[in-house]
């Protein structure tokens, strides 16, 4: 990694496999760059792009809708127990419905794109290699 541009360059395949290893939290925020010997410059943009899509995402996207879900939620309770009126009460427990949705949702955007880099990688290693096994241990 180089720690001036903030890249992480692969030009081996043990390179791309030691992404495997990254933990889901322990992700650093940084550009994937693909530089693999062994295919052309357009399947290696195309591998760096799906990497990065997961790798540097943070769940912000999925923690928004969920938000949305959750005031939705909070608003159709209140329209059939007929409890649809301003206090602070109300509003306090709305305020709690949408930051479980964030919660929710940021947990989930984390998890789909761990399991979506790991998959991306999978794949890509069985391409390289493709008499090696498909599901790599790690």
């Amino acid at each position: 990694m180089d720690a001036k541009s903030n890249k992480i360059t692969i030009t081996r395949i043990e390179e791309l496999e030691s992404l495997l290893a990254v933990r889901i939290l322990d992700r650093p925020t940084a550009k994937v760059v693909i530089r693999l010997a062994g295919q052309d410059e357009v399947e290696n943009q195309l591998l760096e792009y799906k990497i990065n899509r997961y790798h540097n995402a943070c769940g912000c996207g999925e923690g928004k809708f969920f938000i949305v879900v959750a005031l939705g939620a909070f608003f159709i309770q209140g329209f059939v127990q007929k409890h649809l009126f301003w206090s602070w009460y109300n509003a306090g427990i709305a305020f709690l419905y949408c930051l479980a949705g964030a919660f929710i949702g940021k947990v989930w955007g984390q998890l789909y794109a761990y399991f979506k880099l790991r998959k991306t990688i999978r794949e890509a290693l069985s391409k390289l290699r493709p008499g090696a096994l498909a599901y790599p241990s790690g």
